[in-house]
C-alpha cells in the first residue's frame, strides 16, 4: 500500500475517533429533522413522520413515535418509499382539539473497518396535532314526512373549512344540502375539508352515513264557523273534525262565556245573546282533545278563538224545519219558501253536519229535502244546514245558505215506525188505471216566450225543474212530473221521465205545461227510488233526477204543514200573523200555536177559513236578522197526533228616518244653545250670587223677627281701664272675636295678634 493511502485512512479514522461524542453529550437536533406529512387530521387518518439525518455523521438508527392519548402504543420507524425512516400514526378518536405527539431518535456513527457505533442517549421531541371532526347534523333535529328539511356540515374546531359536501339524491351547496323523506332513510354523504396552518394547508375528505327518522307531520284540524258573521239572537255554529289519518277529535268545545261541548257529529252551538250590538265583534273561544293511533304523537288540548263580526243577515229564503227535535237516524224535512214571491228556485239542500247530503225536491206545493239525523249524532244542540240557488224575475242567480238550531234527543229503547201515525188498511191499486193528480200542478207565474228578457251579456244557459205530484206514493200510484222552465225566452219542445228500471212516459203538452205521467213500479221497495227526467229546448237540453219517497203499502205519507207569514218579514215589536196549512187534504188541524224564540209569548191559534192562523208578536228588543218562529199543531187524521217544527224568519232592522238638512242645523243650534245659556247662567250666578244671597236673607230675617223697641248702647266704664300683663315676653297670642248679627245665629271667628 502506498504511503500516501495509509496516511489518508489513518487521517479519518482519527477524524471519525475523535467524532464520538463522550458518554452523556448532548447531540444537536440540527443535525436531524422530524418532518410529518400533516400537522392536523381527521380521527383515523395517517400521519407520516419522517426522520433525515441532515449531515453524513452521525445517522438515523432507528426511531418510534408514540401518540400522548394516554394508550401508550408507540410506533416503530420502517423505511418510507425513499428509504427514509418513518413512522406512521393514526390521528386518534377523541374530540377535536390538540394533541401531543412524542418521538424518539437513536443516533449511529459510521466507522472505518468497524461497526458502526450507537449512541446511548436517544433525543427526543415532540409537536402538537390537531384532531378534526366533520360534523353531519339534520336540521331540523326530527324532520316531518315529505317536507323539506337540511342536512348542515360542520368542521370542528373553528377554523376548519368544508370546502365541498355530497349527499346522495341530492345537491350540496355551501356546506348545507336540501332534500326530503317520505320514511326513514340512511343518507351516505362525503365532504372533503381545509385546515390553514403555519407554513402550509392540511387538507381531506370524510364520508359516512347517517340515518334519518322522519316523523309524521303533527295532527291537522278543521275547526270551522258555520257562518263568517254572528247574528244576535241566533246560533253560532262550529263543526270540529281532524284532517290526519289515525286521529280522532274525542272533545271539543266552545266558549261565550258560557261553554258549549260538542255533539256525537263534532259540532258545538253556541246563542249569540240578543242584546249583543250589530257592528260588534265578539271572541268566540274554542277547545279540542284528540287521540291517536300514531306512536310519535303526543295528544294534548288544543285551544284557539275567533274573532266575528256581528250582523244583521239579509234572509233571501224562510226555511221551516219539522220536527225540531229528533233521534238519530230519523228523518226531518227541510222546506225553503223565498222572501221574495218573484224570485224562483232552482234547487237546494238540508243536511246535518256530518250527515248525508239532501236533495230538494219540487212539488206542487214547495221545494223541501229530507234530511236524516247522523246515526252517531250524541243528545244535545245541533243544527240543519240549509242552501239553496233561484232566479231572479230579471234572470240575475241568487244564492244563500244558513242554519237553524236542531235538538238531537237520546235514542229510544224501542223506535216505532210512526207512534202517533197509526196505518191505515191498504187500499188496493188498479195498476191498469193510473191514479191522475188530485191536485193538477199549476206552474207559478210562467214566463211567457213572447215577452222574453233582454239579456245584457251573454245568454245565460237555460234552467229546468221538475214538479212531482204527489210528493211521495206506494207502489203502483201514479205520479205526475211536470218540467217547468224557469229561464225567460225558453221553450220546452219535449221531455221524458221515467223510475230507474222503467221504460217511463214522454211528456205531453198542455198549454204552456209539460207533463209525464209515470207509475211506482209494483216492486219497488219503501224507501227513495231515482225518478229521472230529460227534456229538450230547441238546441238546449237539460235533465236531472229526483229522490222520489216511495211509500210502504198502507202507511200514510208523513203530515207536513205549510207555514205562511204574513208579513213575510217584519220589524221588532211588530206583530206577524203565521198561518198553518196541512199539505195533505186528508189532514184536519184541530189547534195551533206559535211563539218568537227567545223572548216571545206564546199565540194561539184561531180557525179563519183559510186556515189556522195566531197572531204573533215580535218583542221589541229582538235584534235584526233571522228569528225563530216555533209552531206546534194538533191535527186528526186517523187518528189524533201533533207536529212542530221551527221557522226562520226575517226580522228588519228598524228605519231611520232622514231629516233635512234645515231640521238638522236647527237640532245642532238649539243644542248649542242650551248649552250656552246655560254656561252663562252659572256665570251669572257665581258673580251675583253672594249678594242675592245676603239680600235675600236679610229680608228673610226681618219678616221674621222685627227690629225691636229699645236701643243698645255702649257705656265707657268709669276710671282707667286695667290692664295685667301675666307674661310680657311671651309669643303673640291669637285673640278671638265674636260677632253677633241679627237674622240666622251665625258666628264668624277672626284672628288677629298683638
Amino acid at each position: 500500500m502506498p504511503a500516501r493511502l495509509i496516511r489518508l485512512v489513518l487521517a479519518v479514522s482519527v477524524i471519525a475517533v475523535a467524532a464520538i461524542p463522550a458518554a452523556g453529550r448532548a447531540q444537536a437536533e440540527d443535525d436531524f429533522s422530524v418532518l410529518p406529512n400533516r400537522y392536523a387530521g381527521l380521527p383515523g387518518e395517517s400521519v407520516a413522520i419522517e426522520f433525515k439525518s441532515l449531515k453524513d455523521a452521525p445517522f438515523v438508527d432507528r426511531c418510534s413515535a408514540v401518540v400522548e392519548d394516554g394508550s401508550g402504543l408507540e410506533v416503530e420507524c420502517a423505511n418510507g418509499p425513499s428509504k427514509v425512516p418513518t413512522a406512521t400514526i393514526e390521528v386518534p378518536d377523541q374530540p377535536p382539539g390538540p394533541v401531543v405527539v412524542s418521538w424518539t431518535l437513536w443516533r449511529g456513527y459510521y466507522q472505518i473497518g468497524k461497526a458502526a457505533a450507537l449512541d446511548p442517549k436517544p433525543l427526543t421531541g415532540s409537536f402538537e396535532l390537531t384532531v378534526l371532526a366533520v360534523e353531519v347534523k339534520v336540521v331540523p333535529t326530527v324532520p316531518e314526512q315529505g317536507k323539506p328539511f337540511s342536512v348542515v356540515f360542520q368542521g370542528q374546531p373553528d377554523g376548519l373549512r368544508i370546502a365541498s359536501c355530497t349527499v346522495r339524491d341530492a345537491s350540496c351547496d355551501d356546506a348545507k344540502a336540501t332534500l326530503s323523506l317520505g320514511e326513514d332513510r340512511t343518507l351516505i354523504w362525503g365532504a372533503t375539508y381545509e385546515w390553514d396552518r403555519r407554513g402550509g394547508t392540511d387538507s381531506g375528505d370524510a364520508r359516512g352515513r347517517l340515518p334519518v327518522h322522519v316523523v309524521p307531520p303533527p295532527p291537522e284540524f278543521d275547526v270551522r264557523p258555520a257562518t263568517a258573521t254572528a247574528v244576535p239572537g241566533w246560533p253560532f255554529v262550529v263543526t270540529f273534525a281532524s284532517l290526519t289519518t289515525g286521529v280522532t277529535v274525542k272533545t271539543c268545545g266552545l266558549t261565550l262565556p258560557a261553554k258549549a261541548d260538542c255533539g256525537g257529529s263534532r259540532v258545538a252551538v253556541v246563542m249569540i245573546s240578543p242584546k249583543t250590538p250589530i257592528g260588534s265583534t265578539i271572541k268566540v273561544s274554542w277547545f279540542l282533545n284528540w287521540s291517536s293511533t300514531r306512536p310519535e304523537d303526543d295528544p294534548r288540548q288544543v285551544e284557539g278563538s275567533f274573532e266575528v263580526p256581528v250582523a244583521a243577515k239579509r234572509p233571501r229564503f224562510i226555511a221551516n224545519v219539522q220536527p225540531d227535535r229528533a233521534e238519530p237516524d230519523e228523518e226531518v224535512t227541510v222546506t225553503l219558501e223565498p222572501v221574495d214571491p218573484e224570485v224562483r228556485i232552482e234547487g237546494c239542500y238540508g243536511f246535518f253536519p256530518h250527515g248525508d247530503l239532501g236533495s230538494c225536491q219540487r212539488s206542487a206545493d214547495r221545494w223541501f229535502a229530507r234530511a236524516k239525523v247522523p246515526a252517531d249524532a250524541l243528545p244535545g244542540a245541533t243544527l240543519v244546514r240549509w242552501t239553496a240557488g233561484a232566479l231572479t224575475p230579471g234572470g240575475a242567480a241568487v244564492a244563500d245558505d244558513g242554519v237553524l238550531p236542531f235538538e238531537v234527543l237520546p235514542r229510544s229503547r224501542t223506535r216505532p215506525t210512526r207512534p202517533t201515525e197509526p196505518t191505515r188498511p191498504t187500499e188496493p191499486t188498479e195498476p191498469t188505471q193510473p191514479v191522475q193528480p188530485t191536485q193538477p200542478v199549476q206552474p207559478t207565474q210562467p214566463v211567457q216566450p213572447t215577452q222574453p228578457v233582454q239579456p245584457t251579456g251573454p245568454e245565460p244557459r237555460p234552467v229546468f225543474v221538475a214538479v212531482t205530484d204527489p210528493e211521495a206514493a206506494e207502489p203502483g200510484r201514479a205520479v205526475s212530473v211536470t218540467i217547468e222552465a224557469l229561464t225567460a225566452g225558453t221553450g220546452i219542445t219535449g221531455c221524458h221521465a221515467a223510475f230507474a228500471g222503467t221504460g217511463g212516459s214522454v211528456c205531453e203538452q198542455s198549454g204552456a205545461r209539460w207533463t209525464a205521467t209515470v207509475a211506482v213500479p209494483e216492486d219497488a221497495a219503501a224507501g227513495d227510488l231515482p225518478l229521472l227526467w230529460h227534456v229538450t229546448a230547441g238546441a238546449a237540453e237539460g235533465g236531472g233526477s229526483v229522490s222520489y219517497r216511495v211509500l210502504s203499502r198502507g202507511t200514510p205519507a208523513p203530515a207536513d204543514f205549510a207555514i205562511e207569514l204574513d208579513p213575510a218579514q217584519v220589524k221588532a215589536g211588530e206583530r206577524v200573523t203565521v198561518t198553518h196549512r196541512a199539505y195533505d187534504e186528508g189532514v184536519t188541524i184541530t189547534g195551533c200555536s206559535a211563539a218568537y224564540s227567545p223572548g216571545g209569548a206564546p199565540a194561539a191559534c184561531h180557525d179563519t177559513g183559510q186556515g189556522w192562523a195566531a197572531d204573533v208578536e215580535v218583542p221589541g228588543d229582538a235584534p235584526a236578522g233571522i228569528g225563530r218562529l216555533l209552531w206546534h199543531v194538533s191535527y186528526d187524521r186517523v187518528a189524533p197526533s201533533t207536529a212542530d217544527g221551527e221557522v226562520g224568519m226575517p226580522v228588519l232592522a228598524p228605519r231611520v228616518e232622514e231629516r233635512s238638512w234645515p231640521a238638522k242645523l236647527w237640532d245642532y243650534l238649539r243644542k248649542g244653545g242650551i248649552a250656552l245659556a246655560g254656561f252663562a247662567a252659572l256665570i251669572a250666578w257665581r258673580l251675583a250670587g253672594p249678594a242675592i244671597r245676603r239680600r235675600w236673607k236679610q229680608f228673610r230675617d226681618e219678616r221674621v223677627e222685627p227690629l225691636p223697641d229699645h236701643s243698645i248702647r255702649l257705656v265707657r266704664p268709669r276710671g282707667a281701664p286695667r290692664v295685667a300683663l301675666a307674661e310680657p315676653d311671651g309669643p303673640p297670642v291669637p285673640v278671638l272675636r265674636l260677632t253677633l248679627r241679627r237674622g240666622v245665629p251665625r258666628i264668624r271667628v277672626h284672628q288677629e295678634f298683638r
